[in-house]
């Protein structure tokens, strides 16, 4: 990546950050949930267009309607892990019975094997987009006071930005000193380097945060904001590397244009996704 494009993904990833943080901030939380429902039917719709170029159809409409089912169930209902395991295994049923319904592309309609792979794709789709998005939606459901010392938006401040710091470190050291490749066949700009400034930048991220956010507890917990900004910076790596996987196989380099040359919205969310439930259960252990 050039200087000029390394310094443009800069830009446009401190923009985003300073439309969430505002949102997160002002919005109240349950308008926070739509804030963020909006970005996952963009996503929904991004992994739709991808799956239809290899011949795999998918019912976005019923996805989406089951994300929004999903998202007021976690944070309106009391028993919040248990609102979620219900409405999700309801609303993964209702995906799979519809993608099962929805008529292959290019494919006899007497064969099954088309609607078997639709149903398939659904239920993937549904899995990685609604189930880790839902942890995004879990810590707006605790209040401050449920959880000693911490703030109202701490959580979930944490859960959003620690991954993006992750993505800020590996783009900014891995393409000025990036040198050693991890995966070049599934992501070649992706280095060890690249990997060493994501953790680098997690775990400091993470130990201002925690200063921020959980003052009191810095002295005898600072140990605490390493673990979740190592493992913070890893999931994130990883969630980075199956959405190349996804690219990969159906033969594109971004899921969309959005925010034209870098990607669609599900290029600069992989990583939230897949780091999310890793913090979120980390935060609840530790807190």
């Amino acid at each position: 990546m050039t200087g000029r494009k390394l310094a443009t993904a800069i830009v446009v990833g401190f923009a985003l950050a300073g439309i969430i943080m505002i949102c997160l901030f002002f919005l109240p939380p349950f308008g926070f949930v739509w804030f963020i429902y909006i970005f996952v039917v963009l996503a929904l719709i991004e992994l739709f267009r991808a799956c239809k170029l290899i011949g795999i159809k998918v019912p976005v409409v019923t996805t989406a309607v089951c994300a929004a089912v999903v998202f007021c169930c976690t944070y309106l209902f009391p028993l919040h892990i248990c609102a979620l395991a219900v409405s999700l295994f309801v609303c993964l049923s209702l995906v799979a019975l519809r993608g099962a319904a929805v008529t292959p592309i290019e494919c006899d309609l007497n064969r099954p094997v088309g609607r078997l792979r639709n149903a398939c794709a659904s239920l993937f789709i549904a899995l990685y987009i609604i189930l880790l998005s839902s942890f995004l939606i879990l810590p707006l459901s605790y209040h401050a006071s449920q959880i000693p010392y911490s703030t109202e938006h701490g959580m979930e401040f944490m859960v959003i930005f620690l991954p993006a710091l992750s993505d800020i470190g590996g783009l900014t050291v891995g393409a000025t000193l990036g040198r050693h490749k991890m995966t070049p066949r599934l992501s070649p700009k992706k280095s060890y380097e690249g990997l060493g400034g994501s953790i680098f930048f997690c775990v400091v991220g993470e130990m201002i945060f925690w200063i921020i956010f959980f003052r009191s507890t810095f002295a005898h917990d600072w140990w605490k904001a390493i673990i979740v900004g190592l493992c913070g910076a890893l999931a994130g790596t990883i969630g980075d590397l199956c959405a190349s996987v996804i690219k990969r196989d159906v033969g594109i380099k971004d899921y969309g244009n959005i925010i034209r040359g870098h990607g669609g919205v599900l290029d600069r969310t992989d990583s939230i996704l897949m780091a999310a439930p890793c913090i979120y259960f980390l935060l609840i252990l530790f807190l």
